[in-house]
């Protein structure tokens, strides 16, 4: 198999999981044909329900004949019945991120990654709401299921495609990206990180010299120690520190609530969100800080 190559026959294993359903989608989109597999009765089948894959209920070496590329998520093992089928075929086995770093590298798109030990999903949902409401129909890849986009994905036409990029077994290097927004680090995943926090910003730290471009760091955490590893251009923000900064305002009568935006010493202007949440302000914010500090690349590409 080749990088580049169009109208595969690719098979995902455990497609109804959180991260493959929305890779399967995107794969559709660029012309692949779909199988997968799935034994349990997740709900994101349903996103699946209505496009063209075929989804088997079982696990069984049948299922990936003519198959040209098997897909597994990390929690798929190499002792998997159609692992081992497709091993023992020829048949070329990637992981979930493997495949979305080919997918997206075959897009040819603009890729802005969303990465960080917290606040990935509603981050990336915003920058995609953002660039939808700007008329440059994004594609858009969330892993959890986002209710404006009624699912994990949202396809489109534009020259931009907006994709959470997992640390998780060290995902993210699979894809890396354009532009990055690292929204947080923080101790997680110790199971995988036994060194600890040292090496989950050192894994953070090659993320980010995968980014081309630009990145964006929130300075309320230790994805601010990244500014003295990363040597092209980035940009900080935060509710306590950072070039970009926010402020809480205030909640208006039907529920939406406020926070003024500053940059640098100079007020940018004031927002509103309806959900509640400190948290929830500071993603908005690193939304918000991506698509201005891209508006040179948005330019380029309308």
């Amino acid at each position: 198999m080749r990088r580049g190559e169009s109208n595969l026959k690719i098979h995902f294993i455990g497609i109804g999981g959180e991260g493959m359903c929305g890779v399967a989608q995107l794969a559709l989109a660029q012309g692949h044909q779909i199988t997968g597999s799935e034994i349990a009765a997740k709900r994101n089948l349903e996103e699946l329900k209505s496009s063209k894959i075929t989804i088997f209920k079982s696990h069984s070496p049948d299922n990936i004949k003519q198959v040209r590329l098997v897909v597994r998520s990390s929690g798929i093992l190499m002792n998997h019945v159609e692992v081992i089928s497709a091993q023992q075929k020829g048949i070329t086995i990637l992981k979930r991120s493997e495949c979305l770093g080919m997918l997206l590298k075959d897009s040819g798109k603009y890729i802005i990654s969303v990465a960080g030990s917290h606040g990935k999903s509603t981050t990336t949902t915003m920058l995609g709401r953002i660039l939808e409401e700007a008329e440059l129909d994004p594609t858009v890849i969330v892993g959890a299921e986002a209710p404006c986009f009624n699912g994990h994905v949202r396809i489109g036409k534009g020259k931009f495609i907006v994709v959470e990029a997992c640390e998780f077994d060290r995902s993210f290097l699979d894809i890396g990206g354009n532009s990055a927004i690292i929204t947080s680090i923080e101790e997680d995943h110790l199971d995988y990180y036994q060194g600890g926090l040292s090496e989950i910003i050192n894994t953070f730290s090659i993320f980010s010299e995968l980014i081309t471009d630009n990145i964006i760091l929130c300075a309320d955490n230790f994805a601010m120690l990244l500014s003295d590893r990363y040597k092209r251009k980035y940009t900080t923000y935060g509710l306590k520190g950072g070039f970009w900064r926010a402020e809480f305002s205030n909640s208006s009568e039907n529920g939406r609530y406020s926070f003024n935006v500053f940059q640098g010493c100079h007020f940018f202007g004031t927002f509103t969100i309806p959900i509640a949440g400190l948290h929830i302000i500071q993603n908005a914010l690193g939304a918000i800080v991506m698509s201005v500090s891209s508006t040179p690349f948005f330019r380029h590409f309308v």
